[in-house]
């Protein structure tokens, strides 16, 4: 079935102070849902809807990329972009959700009928029933289109079939022995840290991982350090626990950690990202680390470095991790798989000191019996057998290009409105607004223009920082970096007149 140029698009009358881009991706978007362009209809051309709207083709060529990314088209090469058969969503999913109102017991809420804390009812993380596509300049995200798949779907079969009745009645506590192994090899490689296998611990998330670690060293009232600005999960987590915090400002050298000693010499913990602060993103000193780990070891503290993506170092080696250096086995060293590999794998793990894992294994035992084996034995296979690396590697190269089409983006089309950073390291990068008004403010134009940013403000409690945003580039190939530093442009220089 096809369709002319404008034939049945049925596009609406574009809306004042509404960019191309967006009067056309949401035109397209509700013809689909709307059923005015059923599943299988063939979409002209990005060259002869252009012509006929009198648009860059470009710009076509990216909202048919999005639409694609997002689920609402199916494009094969050579063969045209045609309206996907099965879709994300349907207005009536949305109209049903809009009906819900929380439980209540005689006009009282249920959270609050039963006792449950109000931080446990406020999360720094979106929830998101359905899966879509990211939208520029989500942070924190990998690219999920340059996963190999076809690797993964053939671990799966071969994991599958190797499956023995005594597989489907084990557990092992701790994390698959295989997996173990190759998660310390990986390490020893790459983070310069020599593990024993029997020293780490597989988990579902690093939110788990801390959770687990405040449960286990820490009693309400007994105060943490953590960076200011830092990460908003660490905090809502320590928070949560009744825990005090001491905000210790971070400088060009990472954590200052004369003034966490000055506001809290007999802190039980500290949380830090010492190979990439978050959000500011500069590494930690050797100088500080030293300092920092001195301090733990006369204290009787311990210390969560949080490594979050630091094998994504453009430029140069990944920087070893504090844990390399650690020779009073005082840091619990925390990875994640879900910014290396994708975010639905959710493994974690800890790699804790020995004192530590007699008891953090009987914890985790008493709190949970284990993660699925089969995903977790892919995932080693998928170490072991160098698809990680290599996928690292290809990775690493495509980033590395997307932070540089960043940067000249902003030079191109934002100069004078956001400083153009420079962007050695991570999948996300803080940028300096020029803008008069608040970095919210800035946030909230764009998210009305289509754009997601996050005010660099929203990182910090005590800490004044001057007006930023943090732009995820890594999910996002070249074109839609350019189009979406364009519409940035247009809703900050809204913002700024």
């Amino acid at each position: 079935m096809n369709i002319g140029a404008t034939d049945a698009l049925a596009l609406p009358l574009r809306g004042d102070g509404e960019s191309l881009h967006q009067w056309l991706f949401a035109g397209l978007r509700a013809g689909i849902l709307q059923s005015r362009l059923p599943a299988g209809l063939k979409l002209p051309s990005s060259r002869a809807l252009a012509s006929q709207i009198g648009v860059a083709r470009g710009t076509v060529t990216a909202i048919y990329d999005e639409l694609a990314a997002q689920g609402y088209l199916e494009c094969a090469v050579g063969r045209g972009s045609f309206v996907a058969h099965v879709l994300p969503e349907r207005p009536q999913v949305a109209r049903r959700t809009a009906s819900l109102r929380p439980a209540t017991v005689r006009g009282t809420p249920l959270s609050e009928a039963l006792g449950v804390r109000e931080v446990w009812t406020r999360t720094p993380f979106p929830q998101q029933e359905n899966a879509t596509a990211a939208v520029p300049f989500r942070a924190h995200l990998p690219d999920t289109r340059m996963f190999p798949l076809d690797v993964w779907r053939k671990l799966a079969a071969h994991g599958a079939r190797a499956l023995s009745p005594g597989d489907l009645t084990s557990t092992a506590i701790t994390g698959l022995p295989l997996l173990r192994e190759a998660i310390a090899g990986h390490l020893a490689a790459a983070r310069g840290v020599s593990t024993d296998p029997r020293q780490i611990l597989v988990v579902s998330s690093a939110q788990e991982a801390m959770d687990l670690s405040v449960r286990l060293l820490c009693s309400p009232n007994q105060t943490v350090w953590l960076e200011d600005p830092g990460y908003v999960g660490a905090r809502a987590i320590m928070a949560a626990h009744g825990l005090r915090v001491a905000n210790v400002p971070v400088d060009d050298q990472g954590l200052a950690v004369a003034e966490g000693i000055r506001l809290a010499p007999q802190a039980r913990l500290a949380c830090i990202t010492p190979s990439r602060q978050s959000p500011l993103g500069m590494p930690m000193s050797v100088a500080r680390r030293s300092a920092l780990l001195n301090w733990a070891t006369r204290a009787g503290s311990f210390l969560i470095e949080d490594d979050y993506d630091s094998e994504y170092r453009y430029g140069t080696r990944p920087i070893p991790a504090l844990k390399s250096m650690d020779c009073d086995d005082r840091v619990l060293l925390l990875g994640t798989f879900s910014k290396l590999m994708f975010p639905a794998l959710r493994l974690a793990y800890l790699v804790l000191p020995q004192a530590l894992v007699e008891p953090f294994t009987r914890a985790r035992s008493l709190l949970g019996r284990g993660l699925p084996a089969l995903e977790q034995a892919m995932t080693a296979r998928f170490i072991l057998d160098g698809h990680f690396e290599r996928h690292l590697r290809r990775s690493r190269a495509q980033y590395a290009a997307r932070a540089q089409a960043l940067r000249h983006a902003i030079g191109r089309h934002a100069r004078g409105l956001v400083e153009p950073p420079a962007i050695d390291a991570g999948l996300d990068v803080a940028v300096r607004l020029r803008t008069r008004g608040n970095d919210r403010a800035a946030q909230r134009q764009l998210m009305a223009a289509g754009i997601e940013a996050v005010a660099l403000s929203r990182y910090a409690t005590d800490a004044r920082l001057a007006p930023g945003l943090v732009l995820g580039f890594a999910a996002f190939d070249e074109s839609q970096i350019e189009s979406a530093v364009r519409q940035l442009a247009v809703a900050l220089g809204r913002q700024s007149q």
